[in-house]
């Protein structure tokens, strides 16, 4: 008989799904980071195919890992934030989630206007 540990689930206060795909890269400062290899990760999301593989995978690994309950930020594209709900609540996790905004500072294609946002 193994010893046991009944543990609560993990809260994750702060994710980004799109990042997931980009754990353990490095770059040499942030804004290397964020151009060679976030943009690119969150850019990818305007896939609704790659949106919900990568979001399934997301919370399959929350789950796996014993979070239970994660605020989540998506990718800034209305389609995969959708495709992003789907997979959470097939999931069963508790999940506060909402669209990623950015208005600057990253590229076009992933910026938004902050006027009706």
């Amino acid at each position: 008989a193994y010893p046991k540990l009944l543990l609560p689930g993990f809260v994750d206060a702060h994710c980004h799904l799109p990042q997931y795909g980009a754990t353990g890269r490095q770059a040499p400062d942030l804004l290397s980071w964020l151009d060679e290899h976030i943009y690119p990760a969150e850019a990818a999301f305007a896939d609704p195919l790659l949106a919900r593989t990568a979001s399934e995978r997301f919370f399959h690994a929350l789950a796996a890992n014993g979070t239970t309950t994660a605020c989540v930020f998506t990718a800034p594209f209305a389609e995969a934030t959708a495709i992003a709900f789907q997979a959470a609540e097939a999931s069963g996790l508790r999940v506060t989630m909402g669209l990623n905004l950015m208005d600057g500072g990253a590229p076009v294609a992933l910026c938004s206007p902050t006027e009706g946002a």
